[in-house]
């Protein structure tokens, strides 16, 4: 049988036609007991591009990543990646950190179904953690290495070795380390400025604490050198990092949370270096939250929101008043052991993507400007990371 249907009507209810089957097929996978399996190209040609990216894991061998919607709408054509990645949007392109165990960079196509298009090696061991852009040049963070790689960002070709030794931590051990944890890295103004945790790994008594201080280190990528180093309110850079203006001027906002984990203590927060001025200054302390803070995102001057982990490892999610450094309230609290929140990201129109992993993995959907959830994704496995395609 077939039903006639004008060219209006074709238009007006193709796109929620596919939303709809995807659903249905999306039901049917997450009620079967065998791995998913990846939908035909066929229907993702007709699928709209996602505004979000999701990267999610099983914590083993392997990780996907999937675009969703400020409609929850989760992309049906799913990129199978590595287990340990952290994403990135940069030159229109989606960017794939694969960590500790594959050290690799993965370029995706946003406009030809999330295609790998280009992936190098940043040396075996080397656990690369972030990537800025700089003309023709990417500057890649490498974890386990004392130096920041530049590599033409077109090839991956390595162009240069800009040594990091002279920042590394002076411990008091036997064995240093000889690492300054070069971490979350960002690209403005002709500078890039490179977050170093400066650990210490040989500490017989704590797991990674942080020593003296913390630091940005500004690069010239003219001359492709350090040349200054600028110490942190608090200590243990740990997320990306992340500009907004709430001061009338952009500042690199950080979360540093100082001890944390295993090593509790109410001791970091989260603080701004604006580079033109060269002000500091904090706009949420831990002793305001009560637990360490691990990931955020500002919506403006008046509203942000926070992950917060407990010494119990219960954790939540906190809406907070940046220039007030003021905690307003909990939006969401989870008990040890019942689920925990991976990822945060807030898009200009007041849209807060939360991950939910958990027994039933998710990403959440959150409207800020009316405080109440309006849709909930479903997901294969847990999420990790979740960043803007924008």
């Amino acid at each position: 049988m077939f039903l006639v249907l004008n060219t209006f009507s074709i238009r007006k209810n193709i796109k929620n036609f596919i939303k709809l089957f995807y659903k249905f097929f999306l039901i049917l996978v997450f009620v079967s007991c065998s791995d998913i399996k990846r939908p035909s190209l066929f229907f993702a040609f007709f699928t709209p591009r996602g505004d979000v990216g999701v990267i999610t894991s099983d914590f083993s061998g392997s990780g996907r990543f999937y675009t969703i919607d400020s409609t929850g709408f989760l992309s049906p054509n799913f990129i199978p990646i590595y287990s340990d990645a952290v994403g990135f949007y940069l030159d229109e392109k989606i960017i794939l950190i694969n960590r500790l165990g594959r050290d690799s960079i993965q370029f995706l196509d946003p406009n030809f179904l999330n295609r790998t298009i280009l992936e190098f090696s940043t040396g075996k061991n080397s656990n690369p953690h972030g990537i800025a852009f700089y003309q023709n040049k990417a500057y890649i963070t490498l974890y386990e290495k004392n130096y920041l790689l530049v590599v033409d960002k077109n090839t991956g070709l390595e162009l240069k070795r800009i040594d990091l030794q002279p920042y590394v931590d002076k411990n008091t051990f036997s064995v240093p380390d000889n690492l300054p944890e070069a971490s979350g890295i960002i690209s403005y103004d002709n500078r890039i400025y490179v977050a170093i945790q400066r650990l210490d790994r040989t500490n017989p008594n704590f797991i990674f604490p942080p020593t003296d201080y913390s630091a940005l280190l500004e690069v010239d990528p003219q001359d492709d050198v350090v040349i200054q180093e600028h110490r942190l309110i608090f200590t243990n850079p740990l997320n990306k990092l992340k500009i907004y203006n709430i001061t009338n001027e952009d500042c690199i906002f950080v979360a540093t949370p100082s001890f944390l984990g295993f090593n509790f203590r109410i001791d970091g927060g989260i603080e701004a270096f604006c580079p033109k001025s060269k002000q500091q200054f904090v706009v949420l302390t831990e002793q305001e939250v009560g637990g360490d803070i691990l990931d955020f995102v500002i919506r403006d001057s008046q509203r942000g929101y926070a992950l917060v982990l407990f010494q119990d490892f219960s954790n939540a999610l906190v809406e907070f008043h940046p220039q007030l450094a003021k905690s307003i309230r909990q939006v969401l609290f989870y008990k040890n052991q019942e689920g925990f929140a991976a990822g945060l990201e807030i898009d200009e129109n007041g849209i807060l993507y939360l991950g939910e992993s958990s027994a039933y993995p998710s990403v959440k959907i959150y409207n800020t400007n009316t405080s109440s959830f309006q849709g909930q994704v479903l997901l294969p496995q847990r999420p990790t990371d979740i960043f803007l395609l924008k």
